[in-house]
């Protein structure tokens, strides 16, 4: 089964396990990445608009939101946040819910993980 057709929640899952894996301090805040897609501009855009309103972020706002090749169209965007399995749950579910209103799909999200350092004796 392809990646993005799996239940949300799964793939929440695994990507936390991933990071918990590679030794992750899931707590931790730091910039997570989100995406999705939609069948129109002005869809995408008022997307866009109303997760900009929810504290989610647009770096580079001419490029946030692209035609993706294939007559789709993809917003970027960032948020952050914590990743651990709560807290990203929660945003895939708020996300989901804002795409679907919207007439598009929530694509999930992506980190790097973020370590702990000890300190030094």
């Amino acid at each position: 089964m392809a990646f993005e057709h799996r239940p949300l929640e799964d793939r929440d899952r695994e990507v936390v396990a991933q990071l918990v894996q590679a030794g992750d301090a899931s707590g931790c805040i730091r910039n997570v990445q989100h995406k999705g897609r939609f069948q129109a501009n002005a869809s995408a855009r008022l997307f866009a608009r109303e997760a900009e309103v929810l504290g989610y972020h647009f770096e580079l706002r001419e490029h946030s939101v692209h035609e993706s090749g294939d007559g789709q169209w993809i917003v970027e965007f960032a948020r952050l946040q914590a990743a651990d399995l709560s807290s990203v749950q929660r945003h895939t579910k708020i996300l989901s819910a804002l795409a679907s209103k919207h007439g598009g799909q929530y694509l999930g999200w992506a980190t790097q993980p973020v370590r702990l350092q000890r300190p030094q004796r």
